[in-house]
């Protein structure tokens, strides 16, 4: 008997250790084509100068939190590139399902800066954005 609780609690705790490291793999970087395994993931490309792509593609997640995933990635691309704020240009949002899997992806177009010029009237401070966002989703 006392095999058998020990047996059940090693399988728990090991459920729960694959439970939790699943969850946080979430964040990873992945590749622009989906893979087989259709893994989550960031990914992002330099488009010009301080222009970028940051994309965010989740499987299985909603889509405000694929959203806060890139967000979260374009705070870190712009600390990563000695700038202070960035502007979102664009966002698109993107639906599809493969067989039973269910893939969000979220793409933004966004400029890094430490002074914001005047002509955008909203912007994101990058330290403020990724402790907001990795405090809630990491």
């Amino acid at each position: 008997m006392k095999k058998f609780i020990f047996l059940m609690g090693l399988i728990s705790i090991t459920v729960s250790m694959q439970s939790c490291s699943s969850n946080k793999s979430t964040y990873q970087q992945t590749t622009e084509v989906v893979t087989s395994d259709f893994s989550s993931g960031y990914f992002e490309k330099n488009i010009k100068g301080n222009e970028y792509e940051v994309s965010y593609r989740g499987l299985g997640m909603s889509q405000n939190k694929v959203f806060d995933l890139s967000m979260l990635r374009a705070a870190e691309i712009t600390k990563d590139k000695g700038y202070k704020n960035f502007v979102v240009l664009s966002k698109t949002a993107d639906f599809n399902q493969v067989k039973n899997h269910k893939i969000r992806t979220n793409s933004l177009k966004i400029a890094l800066y430490n002074d914001v010029p005047s002509k955008y009237q909203s912007y994101y401070n990058a330290i403020s954005e990724y402790d907001r966002l990795s405090k809630n989703i990491i």
